[in-house]
């Protein structure tokens, strides 16, 4: 009777934030023969084949990583470990205007208040939420401050110019004359007062 020796199996694991790709390493050994067999198992229904792998998560919380090693022997040795995928700190934004302002106004972007989170936005701020009055992307990265996870997104800010109005020349004209105005700078016009106007909402009333 021969006794063949199995590996000394062992895995160095790994602690990542969601969607980040996770290190195993196989620290296994054998004292006489060699491994020629890895069989990982990530804990999720994925698996690998080889000695060192990295594998992503889709979900957050522990996952028990097993592997399995065969030496040239056919002799199998079997080791686990814990593996703990991070959540990401929430980086939604939202705005009191819109993304789109006129020229002369401002928009109040917020980020979600959340605890142990630490807030950077593209305009160097490091408030919940920041002013805005002129176009750009802004960008907003958050940070768990416990775990060091960051999230990230972003908005487009739209800033339009302001209409220039014009109502015309000023005019005089004699009692029970009618006369036509002719406004521009505009897609909309609202006149006042309108009591003695046809329309008070087209660019050419008649008065």
């Amino acid at each position: 009777i021969t006794a063949y020796p199995k590996a000394n199996t062992s895995i160095i694991s790994d602690t990542a934030c969601l969607n980040t790709a996770l290190n195993f390493i196989s620290n296994s050994t054998i004292a006489n023969g060699s491994i020629i067999f890895y069989s990982w198992d990530f804990g999720d229904g994925d698996g690998g084949l080889l000695p060192s792998t990295t594998h992503t998560y889709s979900d957050t919380g522990n996952f028990t990583v097993t592997l399995v090693t065969t030496t040239n022997f056919g002799c199998l040795d079997t080791a686990t470990a814990n593996a703990r995928v991070e959540g990401l700190p929430d980086a939604t934004i939202t705005t009191t205007n819109g993304s789109v302002i006129c020229e002369g106004d401002t928009s109040a972007v917020q980020a979600v208040v959340q605890p142990n989170v630490d807030y950077l936005w593209s305009t160097g701020d490091t408030t919940v939420s920041v002013t805005i009055d002129t176009t750009q992307t802004l960008t907003l990265t958050v940070t768990d401050t416990i775990t060091g996870c960051s999230n990230s997104s972003s908005i487009d800010m739209t800033v339009n110019p302001a209409p220039i109005a014009d109502a015309g020349l000023d005019t005089t004209i004699n009692l029970g004359e009618s006369f036509q105005l002719v406004g521009s700078g505009g897609g909309l016009y609202s006149w006042s007062p309108d009591t003695l106007l046809n329309f008070s909402n087209i660019f050419n009333p008649l008065a």
